[in-house]
């Protein structure tokens, strides 16, 4: 009767420790997958962020190029070469809240031009 009865300890207790073993593995893994999937994410971070140089690169030495400089001045500047005329329009801006006055007032076709060109 001892002996059935150590027999059924032993078999529990291996059970036990299989058990636990088994639940030691399955978290190391489900750890491993979850620094998997990181490991992808950065790699991919990594990536857009080199592409990203690569383009401020590239635009760095476009910059730096008599183009790129004579676009921005005339563009922001309003300078020009020599024997260019420049004409320089008046920036025009509607607020949502004069379109929203503007529609709601019965005008005629033509004041409305008119008020929007003044």
């Amino acid at each position: 009767m001892e002996q059935g009865f150590r027999g059924k300890i032993f078999c529990w207790l291996i059970i036990t420790i299989s058990f636990f073993v088994f639940l030691s593995n399955l978290r190391q893994w489900w750890q491993f997958k979850k620094l998997k999937t990181e490991k992808k994410q950065f790699q991919n971070q990594i990536e857009e962020k080199e592409a990203n140089l690569r383009k401020l690169k590239e635009f760095i030495l476009y910059a730096k190029t008599d183009e790129f400089i004579k676009k921005e001045l005339k563009k922001k500047l309003s300078l020009g070469e020599e024997n260019e005329k420049i004409v320089v329009l008046p920036q025009l801006s509607l607020s949502l809240e004069e379109t929203e006055d503007r529609l709601n007032l019965k005008i005629s076709p033509w004041k409305a031009w008119y008020q929007l060109f003044r």
